[in-house]
């Protein structure tokens, strides 16, 4: 397998598992089929990224006002459009409130961010 797809694979894998423990963590957020969270999570990696990017840039003056506290308010919304489409698409996927949402975009957030520390197909930057 290429590297590309390695890290394709880890990025699906580990955008999944984010969603999972949302799930479990978060109160107000239920999935009605297990098989459900691989199909969120899915949806949620191409949000992040295609959607992500563009947010992300369109938002840093915001981002850099706040010391990165907006950075918040995009993985938020970044998660409940992961949400609504994965509603469109027939997924049952249930956020009942704002915090709800902002506690799973939060766990996704910290999830993501450790999983991308770890990350052992990650292109290595070495500084002599």
């Amino acid at each position: 397998m290429s590297r590309w797809t390695l890290r394709t694979l880890y990025w699906l894998i580990l955008n999944i598992v984010a969603i999972w423990m949302a799930v479990l963590l978060v109160p107000g957020i239920s999935i009605i089929r297990p098989q459900e969270v691989v199909y969120v999570g899915v949806v949620l990696a191409l949000v992040n990224g295609w959607i992500g990017p563009f947010l992300r840039l369109v938002t840093w003056p915001l981002r850099l006002l706040t010391f990165g506290l907006f950075s918040f308010i995009v993985n938020w919304l970044l998660f409940v459009v992961a949400a609504w489409l994965s509603r469109q698409v027939g997924v049952n996927i249930t956020i009942t409130g704002l915090l709800p949402a902002l506690e799973g975009a939060l766990v996704v957030a910290i999830i993501l961010a450790l999983g991308n520390r770890i990350n052992p197909f990650a292109h290595k930057k070495h500084i002599f």
